[in-house]
């Protein structure tokens, strides 16, 4: 008996978007971040407290990343699990 369930064609398509364009962002940030990066190593030899400051709004902004991903993720699995307990069962009924 077999009870694979077919792929859904709109949810494979946003999957491939959402992959692209997170590739995309990705690898435009990683060629500032990189030339940032070595700004901040040419400075840090003539002043090491201002290469300090400087990268102060890059940590504060890997915070407000990891804090949203982090909400994010709590919210789903919340959601997730309060379906699952409606349901009484795995996957939920209305799960793709």
């Amino acid at each position: 008996m077999n009870t694979t369930v077919p792929a859904d064609p709109r949810l494979r398509k946003r999957a491939l978007l959402v992959v692209l364009t997170a590739l995309l962002t990705g690898v435009s940030f990683l060629s500032f971040f990189h030339g940032f990066l070595r700004e901040v190593e040419a400075l840090a030899i003539a002043s090491p407290q201002m290469a300090v400051e400087k990268l102060n709004p890059l940590r504060n902004a890997a915070r407000g990343i990891i804090l949203f991903s982090a909400t994010v993720l709590a919210g789903l699995l919340a959601h997730v699990s309060l379906r699952v307990f409606r349901a009484g069962q795995w996957p939920p009924p209305e799960g793709r």
